[in-house]
């Protein structure tokens, strides 16, 4: 089977049941590294539609603006061949392998979530919901000055044997009077609820949240 991560970026043409960790983790229970490995990936929401007026319920809306759009018809409850997707390496720092990317990041744990921030930053494009608006709840971007980056966030809920990740597929859609811009992905992150009421004329925002479940071995 390809890689869960693969299928998903091909789609773009680029690119809660969990056991609660009520206590700080102590590290001489905790045998590193931990490798996690998603198991399941599971539909949590059907694709929500969003203007300036709020939510758009009308299905047939809904079909006509994302329908056509395959990553946002990926298989519910999607069993697949357990594939790696990141290691917990020490009680501060851990490793992703999203595609061909292996990125060192950082954590830190508050009751059963995980909030692991990227080791690396990257440049925001211009117009970018991440970086204008806060299309995610859990973010960091840094201001350098003349432009922005960003140092991508993963979160998870769960404990060091299992855990769930929260991932957001998106799409975007602004025009103005002299551009029309899109922005598409996905993030493993939770929507900013605060977001939707700054969408403006012409804005749609359409997503579906899905849930990595992931096991470590």
């Amino acid at each position: 089977m390809k890689s869960l991560y693969k299928t998903i970026g091909l789609l773009f043409l680029f690119s809660a049941i969990f056991t609660a960790c009520k206590k700080e983790p102590k590290s001489e229970n905790i045998v590193f590294p931990v490798n996690f490995y998603v198991h399941q990936l599971k539909v949590k929401s059907g694709v929500r539609l969003f203007t300036k007026d709020g939510e758009v319920t009308d299905p047939i809306k809904i079909s006509k603006f994302a329908g056509h759009k395959d990553f946002f018809n990926i298989k519910d409850s999607l069993v697949v061949q357990p594939e790696f997707l990141f290691s917990i390496t020490s009680l501060d720092s851990a490793r992703f392998t999203i595609g061909n990317y292996n990125n060192k990041y950082t954590y830190e744990i508050k009751g059963n979530k995980f909030l692991f921030s990227s080791a690396q930053v990257f440049p925001l494009p211009e117009n970018s919901p991440e970086l204008n608006d806060k299309l995610f709840k859990y973010q960091s971007v840094i201001n350098l000055g003349m432009y922005q980056v960003q140092r991508p966030i993963q979160l998870a809920y769960g404990d060091f044997k299992a855990v769930e990740l929260p991932m957001q597929i998106y799409y975007i859609a602004r025009r103005t009077e002299s551009s029309y811009h899109i922005t598409n992905g996905f993030s493993n992150n939770e929507i900013n609820e605060s977001f939707l009421t700054t969408l403006k004329n012409q804005d749609t925002l359409a997503y579906r949240t899905y849930h990595l479940i992931c096991k470590a071995q």
